[in-house]
């Protein structure tokens, strides 16, 4: 069978395309590429709770971000037991039904097969930035971007039965409302997908119906389904938590800028063209400086220069295409406007670059098919293996393809059951720690061993509650016969430990494992509070 032969087959393509995308996150997962962080380790352990009888709308210690999440990691911890290659299966799972529906989108929106493989290509082997955050769990992440595809492909299906005159299919209209409104819910970044592809949608109903019919026939049946999708996030707003659900998704959680509107403004601004194009184009990893393939990044430039010099310079010649293209170009306009103009500016993580993978990618298939001439194909081809090198290059080396982009807290774990092995020799089962400790080791020892982030982990001491984030944990403590404290890369937090150990007259074993320093066997069951050095805390 020839490579034409299998692209005009849709559905040996994506199998084929699928085996590409499990076989190589198999691999990652493999030479274990991703390290085990406390984020991800809150999503298990709320997996595990709700296993146990729990149910939650948010994740511990936030008021936006819906459990969805959790609750597929429960039903995968179910079926394979409660492992943390699970947590990481379900995202893969999610990122393969994304590439499924980009896949058919393409195919529907522009009738050609081969455009539609090669912007699952893209999507297959993206940036490290895109397989960081489809690989590990931080929450929503993969839903969200699966629901965003999943509406551009639902709207290009309405508009097919709508220019056909056969009928108006108010079930993909109720569905586009449900995901509007599960978006807002579950994750509210998949709203820069979701809502340029509900815009299309608007300007194609207003064309082939009337004002009239739209309000009368069209709009309630997508209302109901918004209010269907966001029930719990209205539920959540008037009866739960309250206002807080609106403020933390405009970002008050890292609201930590005290300057005017204006000047946050503008410095989101310059942080996105310094450090966003070298993430988004996968130039480097989103947590470090150091440049990925050298030799190779002007060809990667190049490239995409050419792909947008072409959309455009071309665009108005893009007649039949062109509000599809300018729908896709809404998702870019969206993710940099959300980011200049919100709190979420201050953290120029990958993480709110994520939605630009599907634009680019679509784009880039388009202006390869348009061209259709044999450098430009190989110039992809060098993009496509640029990006797998880069992830394969990230995941053999520290600090690993890590969601950490602050040193202080990427802990090296490679030494965890080591250090849970110690502390239950040592019959050690209650303390205190960091955030980025607490958690993994509560995952990894199935809750034996619970220790309260209730110490910082910045070298300046500064401390925010949000770090205790399973406020029973603060409870089961309190059953402990004894106490100990693990700190990680904080020499000064050390030092105030023995200060104040020998203050209160409180003697102690010191080991170090690793990143961990592990103050064990005191001689007084002691918190830090009583201690008195929560008051060094910032």
């Amino acid at each position: 069978m020839t490579l034409q032969k299998i692209i005009d087959n849709k559905l040996v393509t994506i199998v084929i395309l699928l085996s590409f995308h499990f076989l190589f996150r198999i691999i990652l997962l493999n030479i274990d590429a991703f390290p085990f962080n406390s984020d991800e380790a809150v999503v298990g352990l709320m997996a595990k709770h709700i296993l146990d009888g729990e149910n939650f709308l948010y994740f511990y210690g936030q008021s936006y971000m819906g459990s969805v999440d959790a609750y597929l990691v429960a039903l995968g911890f179910s079926i394979f037991g409660e492992k943390i290659w699970v947590i990481r299966l379900i995202q893969v799972l999610l990122y393969g039904l994304t590439i499924i529906f980009s896949y058919l989108y393409v195919d529907l929106a522009f009738g050609n097969k081969k455009m539609a493989f090669i912007s699952s290509l893209f999507i297959i082997f993206p940036t490290v930035n895109v397989v960081l955050y489809t690989t590990v769990s931080l929450g929503g992440y993969g839903e969200a971007l699966l629901l965003g595809v999943l509406s551009f492909y639902l709207v290009e299906l309405f508009s097919r039965e709508l220019k056909d005159d056969r009928y108006l299919n108010s079930k993909i209209l109720g569905t586009l409302g449900l995901l509007l409104g599960l978006g807002l819910y579950i994750n509210p970044i998949s709203l820069t997908m979701i809502i340029p592809a509900c815009t299309y949608l608007s300007v194609i109903i207003f064309r082939y119906s009337t004002f009239q019919k739209t309000i009368k026939k069209l709009l309630p049946v997508f209302l109901i389904g918004f209010f269907l999708g966001s029930s719990l996030f209205w539920y959540s707003l008037f009866f739960s938590n309250g206002f807080s659900v609106i403020q933390e998704i405009g970002g008050s959680a890292i609201a930590v800028e005290e300057t005017s509107f204006l000047s946050k403004s503008m410095t989101h601004f310059v942080s996105f063209f310094l450090f966003g194009p070298t993430v988004i184009m996968g130039l480097r990893p989103p947590w470090g400086v150091e440049w990925i393939g050298t030799y190779v990044i002007p060809l990667v430039v190049l490239f995409w220069v050419i792909i947008f010099s072409f959309i455009i310079l071309k665009y108005k010649s893009i007649t039949e295409n062109s509000e599809k293209i300018l729908s896709l170009i809404g998702i870019m306009v969206f993710v940099i406007f959300g980011f200049i103009f919100t709190s979420f500016g201050v953290d120029p993580s990958g993480r709110y670059f994520l939605p630009l993978f599907f634009p680019l990618s679509v784009l880039a298939g388009y202006t390869i098919k348009k061209f259709n001439k044999k450098p430009i194909t190989i110039l992809a081809s060098v993009v496509i293996v640029f990006q797998l090198y880069g992830v394969i290059i990230s995941g053999l080396k520290e600090p690993y393809i890590t969601t950490q982009f602050y040193s202080i807290a990427q802990v090296d774990h490679s030494r965890i059951y080591e250090l849970e092995e110690f502390l239950i020799n040592e019959e050690e089962y209650y303390g205190f720690s960091n955030y980025w400790v607490s958690y993994p080791l509560a995952f990894i020892s199935d809750e034996t061993i619970i220790s309260v982030p209730r110490l910082p982990y910045h070298n300046d001491l500064r401390y925010t509650d949000r770090d205790n984030r399973i406020s029973k944990y603060n409870d089961i403590i309190e059953n402990g016969g004894s106490y100990f404290y693990v700190t990680t890369k904080n020499y000064e937090l050390d030092n105030l430990l023995r200060i104040y150990f020998q203050k209160q007259e409180v003697n102690y074993s010191y080991k170090e494992i690793a990143d961990y320093h592990i103050f064990y066997k005191l001689s007084k069951k002691i918190t830090p509070e009583e201690l008195g050095i929560d008051k060094e805390f910032k």
